[in-house]
């Protein structure tokens, strides 16, 4: 089993993808957070960390990329795929600097959003390192 987490603002988004993930008896969505701040939180009170977090870059009190940091001092063995349509060349090098890369950061976070259940399923098969 795939224990998955979302972490999004966009309620809406939020609902979907945990309706989506749901299809696939092999995934469960065991946590939702509203920004990073709330997931953080929500973890500590967690007994079960999931083993993939499906993060979103832009979200208010503390957005993805600083999430991103706290969890990989706290939480290393989570691994995450960035949800966004916002990358720029800047967003990429600043995640390699904070060594968001390899089996942390999917490299289906570069693409411009995903716009196709299949690539967003895979993703977070490949990456979540169960087996």
């Amino acid at each position: 089993m795939i224990n998955v987490a979302i972490a999004d603002d966009e309620v809406l988004f939020l609902k979907g993808l945990k309706i989506l993930i749901s299809d696939f008896e092999e995934m469960e969505v065991i946590l939702e957070a509203h920004n990073g701040k709330d997931l953080l939180e929500k973890l500590e009170a967690e007994e079960k960390l999931p083993d993939i977090l499906l993060l979103d870059l832009n979200m208010p009190e503390m957005n993805g990329v600083e999430t991103a940091k706290q969890l990989q001092e706290k939480y290393p063995s989570i691994r995450f795929i960035v949800l966004s349509t916002y990358f720029s060349k800047s967003f990429i090098i600043n995640m390699r600097v904070c060594n968001f890369s390899g089996s942390r950061l999917s490299r289906a976070a570069f693409s411009s959003g995903v716009s196709n259940t299949s690539i967003l399923i895979t993703a977070v098969r490949n990456s979540s390192g169960v087996s």
